[in-house]
């Protein structure tokens, strides 16, 4: 099979590329001056951080490891998966993949009884974000209709200072891949149900087992250094927002913008009668390189990455989007 989302990353570039999701990397050597003396309990240490309390925790290669893991450990248990749009391509495609009936939905709650609800929360790429209150509603859902979610959490620690991942009949999957970007390496994790996570374990062993011991203890050492982490992101993703969030404003009868807390992503809908697609193919055109709404399961709208370069190439980067946007209205009109 062929990931659209991708091969558009993997086919495509530009002066000023916007289309990450991710933050700019920490070398590996400063994480080794943010570990101090090297600690064992990895697992202790990230299970702590997270709020998973007595609730399973495994580590993954990464977070779509987990959601695969998640989704082939849960499918004998359910009848059909659903998902919402907006949504990240690899979290649409994962279910029919593995022989499930996938279904759009269009609440996070309309899912049906004997289901896995696959979503990202935050959502990407909107940030639309269920708190520890709503996820407790999702809960009870669940558990009523006999169903399940598998919660890709990748985005989380940009909005929530202090997550608990620990619901009943979820799966929660992170990695180092967006807030704890690191140059070189890539570990994620998985909290959940005990007996979900030791199925997930099994497959696992089929196909990826470990060890994990050198990624597991740099983890360890960027989720003991959180609050040191979000105020390196916070400074490179300051500046680039308050941009894009000025844009926004010049421009908010041209174009909406979907933006939350301290997001590395915005997802910007001009309004001139353009799919994302022919905005984005437009914008890379002029040097600019972002992600169309059709690889998130919409046909409007423009993925714009706020945390992987600097203000310098951020700002002239939103400089040719907010140009585009005023000469496409103005046409419109």
């Amino acid at each position: 099979m062929e990931i659209g989302h991708f091969v558009w990353l993997r086919t495509h570039s530009a002066r000023y590329n916007l289309s990450s999701s991710g933050m700019i990397p920490i070398n590996p050597g400063e994480v080794g001056r943010l570990a101090g003396e090297p600690r064992d309990d990895a697992l202790g240490i990230i299970g702590d951080a997270y709020g998973a309390g007595d609730s399973g925790l495994m580590l993954v290669h990464g977070t779509q490891e987990g959601n695969f893991l998640a989704v082939a450990a849960l499918r004998s248990k359910v009848e059909s998966a659903a998902v919402v749009v907006p949504e990240y391509e690899p979290i649409r495609v994962l279910p029919s993949f593995l022989g499930l009936r996938s279904l759009v939905v269009g609440d996070i709650f309309h899912f049906p009884a004997k289901s896995i609800l696959i979503i990202s929360n935050p959502n990407n790429p909107t940030g639309l974000f269920l708190d520890g209150k709503r996820l407790g509603e999702l809960e009870v859902e669940l558990e009523r209709r006999g169903s399940f979610a598998v919660v890709d959490s990748i985005f989380v620690d940009f909005i929530d200072r202090s997550p608990r991942l620990r619901f009943h009949n979820m799966v929660f999957t992170t990695s180092t891949s967006k807030f704890y970007t690191m140059e070189g390496l890539k570990v994620g994790w998985a909290i959940g149900d005990p007996e979900i996570i030791k199925d997930m374990s099994g497959i696992a062993d089929l196909v990826s087992p470990g060890p994990m011991d050198v990624e597991a203890k740099y983890a360890a050492a960027l989720v003991g250094n959180r609050e040191a982490v979000r105020a390196r992101n916070l400074n490179i993703i300051e500046g680039n927002r308050r941009i894009m969030l000025r844009i926004a404003d010049e421009l908010r009868d041209s174009v909406e913008v979907e933006y939350v807390g301290d997001m590395p992503i915005a997802f910007m809908k001009p309004r001139c009668g353009l799919s994302g697609m022919e905005v984005a193919q437009e914008l890379l055109k002029r040097g600019v390189m972002v992600v169309p709404g059709e690889y998130f399961g919409v046909s409007q709208g423009i993925r714009v990455g706020l945390g992987s370069v600097n203000n310098n190439i951020a700002e002239a980067g939103l400089a040719v989007i907010k140009e585009f946007i005023e000469e496409c209205a103005s046409r419109h009109l």
